[in-house]
């Protein structure tokens, strides 16, 4: 119903509680069958009934979305459970900061439970999990890669899908879009080419057409999740092709 097009705010809501809930519930769940932790690497027996939860993720705080939504999971779990979190930041394309983190997290032997994402870091994870098969995981945007990996994975196509209608509705309404020019040309910046991202591709170019068929649609890729000035440069070509909205 293109007269029921959830605003952006709505699909950022959609997305941003997925995630919190994702992380919250792990612990919650965890907090049902943990009564207490083990000691702490320094000998020091923690407070009674806390659970001490790692979540070294790969990519750092700051980008406004998937990583601090997830962080705010952990901030909602610290304060209505009796659960401590670390947030383990590393750079968004260090494979071996995530490495090193997981295994340094894993063999601590401290943490209930180790939380991680995105779906960039599950070979890694497969490779961590098995090293430690009595360790439990949680692994957000993806499946389960290993018997110790509980994974959650979102259909991003669906969100997708209604920015795709937006987006053909702009360009082929121009004269309730002032900045359109009616192009019937719409454009997608995506980070990295992986199956997950090629899913916002499929639910896009699906909402688009269901509007338009004979709407174009831009793809390209930075190749860079974590580069700002990459997004800018490819978007800018897009627009300056012709695009009328470019979803990222």
């Amino acid at each position: 119903d293109p007269s029921r097009i959830p605003t952006e705010s709505e699909n950022e809501m959609t997305i941003r509680n997925k995630l919190i809930a994702g992380a919250a519930l792990g612990v919650a769940v965890l907090m049902s069958v943990s009564a207490c932790s083990a000691p702490g690497g320094d000998g020091v027996e923690p407070t009674k009934g806390t659970v001490h939860v790692a979540a070294p993720m790969s990519g750092p705080l700051g980008d406004q979305s998937f990583m601090d939504s997830a962080n705010e999971g952990f901030k909602r779990a610290m304060k209505d459970f009796n659960v401590d979190v670390q947030f383990i930041q590393a750079g968004s394309s260090d494979a071996p900061a995530w490495e090193r983190n997981l295994t340094e997290a894993s063999a601590s032997g401290q943490n209930a439970l180790i939380v991680t994402g995105t779906t960039q870091i599950s070979s890694t994870l497969e490779k961590v999990a098995a090293q430690f098969p009595d360790q439990q995981y949680l692994l957000l945007d993806s499946g389960s890669v290993a018997p110790n990996v509980a994974g959650i994975s979102f259909a991003q196509n669906e969100s997708a899908f209604l920015a795709g209608v937006l987006a053909a509705l702009v360009t082929t309404n121009p004269q309730d879009f002032p900045r359109a020019t009616g192009s019937k040309k719409v454009g997608l910046t995506g980070g990295v080419d992986i199956p997950v991202i090629r899913d916002y591709i499929d639910g896009f170019e699906q909402g688009v057409h269901a509007v338009d068929p004979s709407i174009q649609i831009d793809i390209r890729f930075t190749d860079d999740f974590g580069n700002a000035q990459k997004g800018y440069d490819v978007a800018t070509a897009q627009f300056a092709d012709g695009a009328d909205v470019v979803y990222q």
